[in-house]
């Protein structure tokens, strides 16, 4: 593999270093200034925005003071020529008015005052038919239109004057056009003044800055926001004209109208352009500078380093004389010190290498030598099972020929398929429990038992193999075959005396074979509890054999297993009530309706786990009974989780199941839980509960140790699986499965 030097990783990693900062800092200060300085234009154009709209507001505002303050002057009791009078001081203080009228109800005009200047032929009008007139008549509120023509814009205006009569005013806007005329600013900027309508009011000629020919004013969406009540703002947008531009808006109070604001985006951000540049130019000059800088730092560093990874290499491969290679080193600072301790140190290296061959070559010797005296097949192996060490015993068991086989593969030599995969089992997972296989030669059985652990390096701690180990146990095989042959013949013999000596034992309690005293009749109720007890550990040991052998025939046939558990506690209500057990049974409605099983048999099951929950459970316990069906959908997704479960003795979930899975499909198995609260099972015996007599240490229950073997035998005849989870102190619980036939 293509492996890359510290010196140019070491400048790559200087320069970057030195030139981050620089670019960073550069980014940001260009972010940081262009959304400063571009906030601040549109705030600028925004401001703008804003006065032009209040000075257009305040206008108005003044026209409409001055106009109420005359109406209030014509409502008194006055003539016509007074009347006059006030109409057209009136319009000799502000040069806006165009006209001012007194209009009756019905919209005839009866005195007009006008502007010589503004309206050269004025007549009397009737403005009955008028719109706004109308508007102004059914709402009683001043009412105002914008009139745009030969190159004017026109305000025309009702005021209330008295309950009969009404002021029309016409004012001119040309004072406000030549101000906001004279406010553009810069080669592009310009702004300008729309009505509600979306027409440009003011200034004259603006809208072919805006607009090309045969466009809307109104369908700019600047000028549709300007327009909303009240509101204030700025954007970037696409002008009809197809420039980029910025602009800011604000509504005119009471008329409805908006100002906007405008200029090319190009010549508004120009300042934002060149501040980005002359940034850009600056951590160009410091990145350069920086990496120059690091580039010959880094070579100067990088030397001695390189010379001393030479002298490393060469050590490693057992030659010390290095001090020729480091005597080159003079940089006067701490690497020029390591190089001195690093000659010094090759030194005592190859001192250290000529004392420990002897020692190591003894110790190798050793190790050898307690290791092929071991009877039993050692071998070791790599994590990819390629062979490292073997002693005689497994040179003879695995059948390995007489070359070196030294780091080759051990599968290569293991003929027997059951003895190959029980092989990498073991060494594929160490520490997991022993694996026992058959070995078949010829008309020879052999068995063995292979088990496996890592071998740890003795200082690091980190795994260098794994050693396996195969113990031959056909004899031990032999003998636990023979004394099971011998159980089963001795039962079986003692069954039939057993069976005639309780029935002359009826007999006798029958008073067949003379009277019998009180004192004979306890001794012979012992004897037949006695014997009872005995011809059931007969009957078990009988039934177990004939479950080991698949002899037991099973007698399938629809039966609820609801009511074999009831009739099962029934059974041992007596044992219940005496230590004052709550015993209950929660069950699924799913599981009313039959079940093909085998019922007396699981009767039996039943029985033996409510038997041994009793004996373990104190007085004013309880004992709980859960049966649950499950669905064919959760068979599927649970599959793994349950083998997991069987493995490690945890239960498989058995409640919160859906009731939805009740109608979309049948039952596929039952979970039967029997939950007690007594003493608990210590862990060391959770794995062998199920083994013939086997019972807990220190605990005298009585029993023969076969009850939890048999229900083993019956569920798993059924082709279930049974389990149990305990902890000490909380109760226990054994759980099976009982797949639906």
């Amino acid at each position: 593999m293509f492996k890359v030097k510290l010196y140019p990783k070491l400048a790559a990693l200087m320069i970057i270093t030195a030139s981050a900062p620089a670019i960073i800092v550069g980014i940001r200060t260009i972010g940081i200034n262009r959304v400063g300085m571009q906030d601040a234009i549109l705030e600028l154009h925004t401001t703008l925005a804003t006065s032009i709209s209040k000075k257009i507001s305040d206008h108005l505002n003044e026209i409409d003071r001055e106009v109420t303050i005359a109406a209030r002057s014509l409502q008194l009791n006055i003539d016509w020529q007074e009347r006059h009078g006030i109409l057209q001081a009136l319009l000799d203080t502000n040069p806006s008015f165009i006209s001012i009228s007194i209009v009756d109800k019905s919209g005839r005009e009866l005195l007009k005052a006008y502007n010589p200047d503004l309206e050269a032929s004025p007549v009397l009008l009737n403005h009955s038919k008028n719109e706004l007139f109308k508007k102004f008549v059914r709402s009683g509120i001043p009412s105002a239109e914008t009139e745009i023509g030969g190159g004017e814009t026109i305000v025309k205006k009702f005021f209330r004057l008295t309950a009969t009569h009404s002021l029309f005013v016409k004012l001119s806007l040309s004072v406000l056009n030549s101000e906001i005329a004279e406010t553009e600013f810069a080669r592009t900027g310009i702004v300008f003044v729309v009505s509600g309508a979306g027409e440009l009011i003011m200034p004259d000629g603006a809208i072919r800055k805006i607009l090309p020919e045969n466009a809307e004013l109104k369908e700019l969406d600047i000028v549709k926001k300007s327009l909303t009540a009240d509101a204030v703002g700025s954007a970037e947008y696409l002008s009809p004209v197809g420039k980029m531009v910025v602009g800011a808006f604000a509504s005119v109070k009471n008329v409805g109208w908006g100002v906007v604001v405008q200029q090319d985006k190009d010549e508004a951000y120009i300042s934002v352009k060149r501040m980005t540049r002359n940034t850009i130019l600056l951590t160009i000059i410091s990145v350069i500078a920086a990496s120059l800088l690091s580039f010959f730092l880094a070579r100067g560093l990088t030397r001695p380093i390189e010379r001393l990874d030479a002298a490393a290499k060469n050590i490693s491969k057992r030659n010390f004389e290095i001090s020729g290679q480091l005597s080159n080193i003079k940089s006067k600072d701490e690497i020029e010190d390591l190089a001195k301790t690093f000659s010094s140190m090759a030194e005592e290296l190859k001192k250290y290498d000529e004392m420990q061959l002897d020692k190591i070559l003894a110790e190798k010797t050793k190790t050898e030598a307690v290791i092929f005296s071991i009877l039993d097949a050692i071998i070791m192996t790599d994590a990819e099972g390629n062979i490292q060490l073997y002693n005689d015993q497994a040179k003879k068991t695995l059948k390995l020929p007489e070359k070196e086989v030294i780091n080759m593969p051990v599968w290569e030599f293991i003929k027997d398929e059951n003895l190959k995969n029980a092989f990498d089992d073991v060494v594929k997972n160490p520490k997991s429990q022993a694996k026992e296989v058959m070995v078949v030669e010829g008309a020879v059985s052999n068995y063995y038992k292979a088990s496996s652990n890592i071998v740890e390096h003795p200082q690091k701690k980190s795994p260098i193999g794994v050693v396996t180990v195969l113990r031959d146990i056909t004899l031990e095989k032999e003998i636990d075959e023979m004394k099971e042959t011998f159980l089963h013949s001795i039962t079986h013999d003692l069954r039939n005396p057993m069976t005639s000596i309780r029935g002359f034992l009826k007999f006798l309690k029958d008073g067949v074979g003379g009277p019998v005293t009180e004192q004979q009749k306890k001794m012979l109720d012992t004897m037949d509890r006695s014997s009872q007890k005995l011809l059931s550990m007969i009957n078990d040991i009988l039934d177990i054999a004939k479950l080991e052998s698949g002899k037991m025939e099973l007698n399938i046939a629809p039966t609820n297993i609801v009511q074999i558990a009831r009739n099962a506690a029934q059974m041992l209500e007596g044992m219940f009530a005496k230590k004052s057990i709550h015993f209950d049974i929660d069950a699924s409605d799913d599981l009313e309706a039959p079940i093909k099983f085998d019922g007396a048999l699981m009767e039996r099951v039943f029985a033996n786990l409510l038997s041994n929950a009793i004996k373990f459970t104190p007085e004013g316990g309880k004992i709980t009974i859960e049966l649950r069906g499950q669905r064919t959908e959760d068979r599927e997704q649970r599959a793994e989780e349950n083998l997991s479960s069987l493995t490690a003795h945890r239960s498989p979930l058995t409640s919160d199941l859906s009731p939805l899975s009740s109608v979309l499909s049948p039952l596929a198995s039952i979970i039967v839980s029997v939950i007690d609260t007594g003493e608990g099972i210590p862990p060391d015996y959770v794995d062998k509960i199920f083994n013939k007599f086997q019972q807990v240490d220190g605990r005298k229950r009585g029993g023969t140790g076969l009850g939890l073997t048999i229900c083993k035998y019956i569920v798993e005849a059924h082709g279930g699986k049974i389990w149990v989870e305990s902890k000490l102190g909380e109760g226990s619980k054994f759980s099976f499965t009982l797949p639906i036939v």
